[in-house]
């Protein structure tokens, strides 16, 4: 609401009357107009469109934990969750603060994108005494590593490279595999 405030000042015996001030009382929380989402792997990205009309917007708040902890106040109108966890429900909740400190909360209940771990196909695929041509078949999905290391019987290690395609392997090797996401990691 609006108050209009006189101030009277009483000095050496003479009551004064002061200018005259019009204060905005501002009780009213932001408006949440629009929250949209994005999921994928192991990542949700939030962006939210909101508006104050006393006092404006002071900043956003964002929660992947049902808004048990919060990210720092910031002015972004979009936050990226990373580092989830594949295949996880998040209760993603934004706050909207004003600039008087009113504030609204909103919550949805989203899952990060399923992972399944690699699946690693010989041929042949019986046991033999020749070389074996290895094929990763990996979830197609965006943004990710897809990875294999390859451990020989002798110690030779090959590390972690990245997987292009079908390659051949002694047959007294073990080949393993893995698709990275953002920090997250799915192994077989």
């Amino acid at each position: 609401g609006i108050i209009k405030v006189v101030p009277n000042v009483y000095y050496n015996g003479k009551n004064t009357q002061g200018n005259e001030y019009i204060v905005k009382i501002d009780k009213t929380a932001p408006e949440i107009i629009n929250v949209s989402t994005r999921e994928l792997a192991n990542t949700i990205s939030v962006s939210v469109e909101a508006q104050d009309k006393l006092s404006g917007i002071k900043g956003y708040m964002y929660s992947s934990d049902g808004g048990k902890t919060w990210s720092e106040i910031t002015t972004n109108t979009s936050y990226e969750f990373t580092g989830l966890d594949f295949g996880t429900e998040y209760e993603i909740q934004v706050k909207v603060v004003d600039n008087v400190g009113n504030e609204v909360t909103e919550s949805k209940s989203l899952s990060t994108s399923k992972i399944n771990a690699p699946v690693i196909n010989f041929t042949p695929s019986a046991s033999t005494n020749q070389n074996v041509l290895v094929e990763i078949k990996y979830d197609d999905i965006p943004s990710i590593t897809k990875q294999y290391r390859v451990l020989y019987k002798n110690g030779t290690d090959s590390g972690w490279l990245e997987y292009v395609g079908m390659f051949e392997v002694d047959k007294n090797a073990t080949v393993y595999a893995r698709i990275l996401s953002n920090g997250s990691v799915a192994t077989s």
